[in-house]
């Protein structure tokens, strides 16, 4: 997918994307289980980029937002 001038396919969110954010890890780890993830899968591996824009999340698209500025050309 590509949004900005961004390819989204090859990116993945981290924890270091929610701590940029000010998301704290406990209300994370809460937020992505009850969307089914594993967080220690999460916290080793990431979450593909594309999986957490079709969540249109309020506090997803905000990393979202966030990850595409650091990747914009």
């Amino acid at each position: 997918m590509m949004i900005d001038g961004v390819d989204t396919s090859n990116l993945r969110m981290t924890m270091q994307d929610l701590a940029e954010c000010n998301l704290c890890a406990r209300g994370s780890k809460r937020f992505l289980e009850k969307k089914g993830i594993c967080f220690r899968t999460f916290l080793q591996e990431g979450l593909p980029l594309d999986t957490v824009i079709a969540w249109n999340d309020g506090s997803s698209n905000k990393v979202v937002e966030h990850i595409l500025r650091k990747n914009r050309p």
